[in-house]
Formats: structure tokens, sequence, C-alpha cells
């Protein structure tokens, strides 16, 4: 095995894989082999004494944790890649909180919530305590969300008077009492949202050093991936568990935080030091995936920020296609432009469909793009939109399911309760739901079961279809343990009537079923195998699907691929179009006026560009309307800071010879604003564009209204394109047209009863 080592790696990489003398971080520039060094580290960990069921390997999604573990089976076989306890933060942690769920007042069979079930809960406190008018769901959820990533409980919070007090600056008092609410509404149910799967797994560490210790003992060496992307509870939790043995190897890119909207914190990677005085850093700098003209023009970009750790990417890839500029004069013009290039590679270098992504900063600009390829009839896929767990007949699904395994799933319970119909309206659900919080003893089993004792003011027919609900739900939970997830979820689906409910509905609807159904199959035949015939229960898959994460359900079907760029991360592909660079869009208008801000958005573009193995193009649009104005753009700095040698020739003229112009800083643009600083939770406030023209301001008339006195060589102003001059003039009355030279978008035909210009 030793020989496969020096085979397979570089010397930066070896170097690093072979290090086992403490803690340790690698920084992975993009393209350098980051999943191959994570592999070999852990071959190379069980070449030298650690066994299997001593490594825990972390990841941010379900996709990268079964890939490390696929190449482990293919080099240390089946038993070995199983026994290491791979997975999301969120699945690993989550199984140590079912082992030891009674420390944290809940109990193994807890289900956890996703966004909408959260929303929905939050929406219900909100109007019961009378605050709707000021307290928006998903805003209080962001709130809490926070809290949570910071480790703050709502006992916590009560005492952060800071907190509290940006609360109310913000006009949401409340929080801290909604807060507290949601969270013992969810000790009653029995439930945990994504956030308390971090913070509960610190608490039973924290509160239980005999608990903590066991792991400690258990796992003995501890490997991060993407580390950049970690926040303060994923940090605090990796430094309890890595504490006593210091046995630890972090992978990271300073240049890829790109998630601190979410709660990551790059800082992370340079608080790991202070932690572990023994820390050494390998970093890894040859990037095997992108051409030399690639590498060299995102070096070039990312030189520009202050806060990272000095590294230049080299590769001995072929030089390759010069960047291509692509300029537009409106958001329509791009899009054209960007297919146009599409459909041009594939006829003249035979690609698929599937080697192409479309990149931008944010998802309203994907409409132009998607009228474009529709079209023209090409075939491309959202990435980023709604998932397959995210349609209503999954969701419905998954409630019954969860209320099933768990009985005091309320809001589950109130999503299927009347699917199919059964005579049985919302306002007994909230019924049922009030009588359920206000009588802390009841089990809402049993208040289903003797709802005839209570005084809810229920009819008798309606309490007769409740009690014959809940009597078939109780038969499920009977066959819980004796029954595999497969056989139990065609049960639900089918006895329940909802298969024919949703099939009557949508023939689409019936087929998305199926697939769920057969994806429930192949997952208990793939659990029997690895667990020598065990079959895995309903509570199991739902331990599992209740953390899928939206990059998971990426397929491989020969379909142009568009994404924002944070969904991007991780992946690559050989064309890859960036549209949309543009001040006020990349970077985010919200990130003008913040250094800290503005690197991150520079990150972020820098991880857009290296996703490409070979062809990279970038787009701006001089006009793009939105929110009801037409704006007028300037090109991102970011093309600025890029090498432009190794654009292509026309792009190298329009920047060279200096049609554009590299917008300088505002004067109270702080540069030197301090890192190391928690981020405000203050929400910027965007400023007002100076090239903002609104469409309907009277100073402009119509130009028909205006043709007596419109002559050649006049200076007019449009309100969509601009100061320009007019060079010439034809036709009469209401076929007037005019051709203008625009300073911002050269020479335009103009028709004048339609055009909306004044005399200057």
């Amino acid at each position: 095995m030793a020989d496969i080592y020096t085979k397979e790696l570089n010397d930066e990489q070896l170097n690093a894989v072979k290090y086992l003398d403490g803690p340790m971080m690698i920084i992975a520039g993009a393209g350098s082999g980051k999943t191959r060094v994570l592999t070999y580290k852990i071959l190379y960990l069980l070449d030298h004494g650690f066994k299997s069921d001593n490594i825990m390997a972390l990841t941010f999604t379900n996709k990268a944790a079964n890939e490390l573990k696929s190449r482990i089976h293919t080099y240390a076989g089946d038993k070995k890649a199983r026994a290491i306890a791979a997975g999301t933060f969120h699945s690993v942690f989550s199984k140590i909180i079912r082992k030891n769920a009674e420390l944290i007042g809940h109990t193994s069979s807890y289900t956890v919530f996703d966004t909408e079930s959260t929303r929905s809960l939050l929406k219900d406190i909100i109007k019961d305590m009378k605050v709707s008018e000021r307290h928006k769901p998903d805003l209080v959820q962001t709130r809490i969300s926070q809290a949570k990533m910071m480790l703050i409980d709502p006992y916590d919070y009560a005492e952060n008077q800071e907190m509290i007090i940006d609360d109310t600056k913000f006009g949401q008092p409340h929080v801290v009492d909604i807060y507290l609410e949601y969270w013992q509404r969810c000790r009653r149910m029995n439930v945990l949202d994504f956030d308390d799967l971090l913070l509960f797994t610190y608490k039973i560490f924290n509160n239980f050093p005999d608990v903590l210790r066991n792991y400690q003992d258990q796992y003995t060496y501890i490997l991060v991936d993407e580390y950049q992307d970690t926040n303060y509870a994923q940090y605090a939790i990796v430094k309890q568990l890595a504490d006593l043995n210091e046995q630890l190897c972090v992978v990271g890119d300073d240049s890829q935080s790109i998630y601190s909207f979410r709660g990551a914190n790059i800082g992370n990677i340079f608080q790991l030091k202070q932690d572990f005085p023994n820390l050494k850093t390998f970093i890894l700098t040859r990037n095997y995936r992108s051409t030399k003209r690639i590498v060299d023009v995102s070096n070039n970009l990312i030189s520009y920020n202050k806060a990272k750790i000095e590294k230049k990417i080299v590769t001995d890839n072929e030089l390759g296609e010069p960047i291509a500029i692509l300029t537009a004069d409106n958001e329509h013009e791009e899009a054209r432009k960007v297919v146009s290039n599409i459909f041009q590679v594939i006829q003249n270098y035979h690609y698929n469909y599937k080697d192409f992504v479309i990149l931008y900063r944010v998802n309203a600009l994907s409409r132009a793009l998607e009228d474009e390829l529709r079209r023209l009839n090409l075939p491309y896929r959202i990435y980023g939109g709604m998932s397959f767990y995210e349609r209503k007949e999954i969701k419905d699904v998954l409630a019954y399911f969860k209320f099933i395994c768990n009985p005091n799933d309320i809001e589950s319970f109130k999503r299927i309760i009347n699917l199919p119909p059964r005579g049985i309206g919302n306002t007994t659900a909230l019924k049922l739901q009030e009588a359920f919080y206000t009588n802390s003893d009841l089990t809402f089993s049993t208040l289903l079961s003797h709802i005839d004792e209570y005084d809810l003011d229920i009819s008798k027919p309606t309490q007769l279809r409740i009690k014959t609900f809940h009597a078939s739900m109780e038969k499920y939970r009977l066959v819980l343990d004796q029954l595999d997830a497969f056989t139990m979820a065609k049960a639900i689906i089918y006895e329940t009537g909802y298969y024919k409910y949703a099939e009557a509905d949508s023939h689409e609807r019936a087929e998305n079923l199926d697939a769920l159904l057969s994806g429930i199959r192949d997952y208990t035949e793939h659990f029997e195998e690895e667990n020598d015939g065990m079959f895995p229960t309903l509570q199991d898959y739902l331990a599992v699907i209740s953390l899928i994460t939206s990059n998971d359900d990426m397929d491989d079907d020969n379909v142009i691929s568009l994404m924002t760029i944070h969904n991007a991360k991780g992946l690559e592909f050989d064309n890859v179009f960036v549209v949309g660079v543009e001040e006020n869009i990349l970077p985010h208008f919200n990130s003008l006026m913040d250094a800290r801000a503005i690197e991150e958005e520079r990150r972020t573009f820098y991880v857009a560009i290296t996703r490409a193995r070979k062809r990279l193009y970038i787009s701006f649009a001089m006009t793009r309307f939105s929110k009801g104005v037409v704006r007028f753009n300037e090109p991102s700095r970011f093309i600025f800071e890029m090498d432009n040698e190794h654009f292509d020739a026309k792009s190298q003229k329009l920047f060279l010879n200096g049609k554009y112009q590299q917008k300088s800083l505002p004067n109270n643009f702080n540069q030197n604003q301090n890192y190391t600083k928690r981020p405000s939770n203050d929400k910027p406030k965007r400023l007002p564009d100076k090239n903002e023209v609104d469409t309907k301001d009277k100073t402009f008339f119509l130009g028909i209204k205006l043709l007596n006195k419109l002559k050649e060589g006049m200076v007019i102003e449009h309100n969509k394109f601009g100061i320009g001059k007019i060079v010439s003039i034809e036709g009469n009355n209401s076929e007037a047209k005019a051709v203008v030279d625009f300073e911002n978008v050269g020479k335009k035909h103009i028709i004048l009863k339609f055009a909306k210009i004044r005399i200057l």
C-alpha cells in the first residue's frame, strides 16, 4: 500500500497525508485535489494503527460524504468504509443526539422540522401573541437561527441586552418571547429543527463531560471538510471533540469562504492556530482542474483581498482559450449572447449540454436566460429551486411518516389531517392544537383517542372522524419496529388513500410518489446489505431523509445547468458562463460600504470562475430593468482585477482602450476595516444609484411630441439609454425614427412615437 501514496499524490499532497504528529490544517486551493487528499489521509490513518470506527469525517453535503466513503470502499473494502463515521455535520450529530435525547428533554423518536414547518409554527405563535403586525415569521426565524448558530438558547437570549436592543431597533421587540415559546412548543412536540442539531450536540457535550469523554475516546481522529464554511456552533463542537487527543485535520480554502449569510465565519480558519498552538499548516497549490489562463486570472483577482492566507495557485495544464467578456445593452441581449455562444461551442467542439453551466449572483437573473433557452428549445434545469423533496405530494407523505413516528408532531398532523379530505377542517385542527398546548400533562395521542372527554366545541361526527383517523395511525405505530421502511411506506401511501387522491389531482404527482417509493426501496436494500440483513425501520429512513440538502438532488441528466454561484460550490464544468457581473449585483449592493463584505463578494466571484475547466465567459448588461426602473450599470470592479492579458482580443480592446473605466471606491469606504470583529446584524440600506432613471419622470416626453424641435447633431437624453447625439432622423409623424449615438451603449435606432426623451 505504501507505493500507492507516492504514485497517486504530488509532494504537497503526500506531506499532508503522511503527517500524524498533531493537529493540522490543509489549505486546498481550487481544483487541487481536496477529496483525493482526504481519501488518502483516511487510508493512511488505517495503515498506521487507527481503526475505522475511531475516525470521524464531517462534510457539508451527503454527496461529499458518499463520494468519500465510495473512494475509501474502493481501496480499503466495504467493511472499513462502513465503520467510519463519515457524514454531514447534521447527520453525524443527529445520531449523537438520538442516543442521548433524554439528556435534553426529548426522546429518541424525535422528528426534524424543515423550514416550512418551522415557519408554520412561528406563524401560529406570532398570531397567538397578537404581534403579527410587527413580527414576520421569516425574519423571526432568521433571528432565532442566528442565535442558535451562536449557541444562544432562549434563556441566554433573554439575558443578552445587545440582541434585545437590536431587535427593538429593528421593530421586533418580542423576538425573545417568541423564541422561548417556540423552544417550549418544540419540546412538547418532541421535534428539533436543523439548528438544534448543532446547539443540542454542543449542550450535551458541555453539560455532560462523561458523554463528551466517551465520544473523545471513540473518535480519536477528526477530519473536517470545507472548514472555511463552518459556523460558530460547528467550530465549537469540533473543538470539543478534538480537545483531548488533538488529532484533527481540517481541510478548506479561505479564498472560497462565501457563506457568511448562513453563519459561516472565515475567522474560524485564523482562530484554529490559537486554539491548537501546535497546528501545522499545509498548502496545496497545484490546480488539476483549470487551464493556465483561468488559474492566472483567478490568482490575480483574489490577490486584492487582504484577509487571506498567502498562496499562489499553479497548474501544468494547457494555456487554454482566452477568457471572453460579453457586453450587452440589456438583460435580453445578454441572454441571447450567452445562449448563442453555448450553441456555437456545442457546434464547434461537440460538447454535451451537461458540460455547460450558467452562474449568477441572484436568482432573479435567470428569467431572461430561461426565456432564451426556451425560445431555442435547449434543455436546461435550474438548481436550487424546488427540489424533489419540496414538492407538495412528497412533503405530504413525509408528514404522514413523521406523525406516525412521532405522535406529538402537531405541524405534521395539521398538514395531513384532511389529506385526502376527511371532513376535518383547519378550525378543528387549531382547537386540538390549543388544547394540547394548554394541558401540559396531555399527550396528543391521548387527546385524539379521548376527544369526546374534552369540551372543545367539536361536533360528534367530527369527533368520530378524528378517532377513526387516530386509530389508523396507531395501527401503523404498533408495527413500526416489525416492518422494513419500504413495506411500511408503501402501506401508508396506498392504505390512507393518499395515492389515489394524488393521482386524481395529477398524474405527475402519482409518478413522484412512485419515484419516492423506488428510492425508499433502494435505501432499504442498501441498508440490509450494509447491516448483515437487518432491515431499516421507517424511523431510520426519516433520520436520513430529513437531512437531505439541496445539492444532494443533483442528477446527471444531459441539460444545461443554471444556478447561483453559492449552489455551484464544489462543482466543476468544462464551460462556465458567469452573468450579471456588474456593480450592485456582483458585488451586491448590500456589500458596497463594507470592506469585509466586498472581500466575500470577491471570493464569491473567485468561486464562480474557478468552476471552469476549459472555457470561461463573463457577461454584463449596460442596462437592466429592476423594481420598476431601468438601471444603468457599470461593469464590476472584479473584471478590472483580473489579468486582462488573458482576455480575448475583442475584450482586451474594450477594456484597454478606456471605453470601460474601473469604478472608484466611495469616499467613505473603509478599506482598513477590522476583519476579526464579528459582523453586525444590521442590514445595510440600499444607496440610491446615480444612474437610476425613473421611467415615470415627467421631464421626459414621447419623441413624437418633440419631432418638430429635433435636429441632427442635437444632444438628447433617453430615459433608458442615457445621453446621446442624434445622427439622423427619417420618416414623418408616427413613422418617424432617429439614429442616436449614445455615450454608454453606442448607436441605437429609436422609434420616436415610443421613445421617452428630453432635449438637453
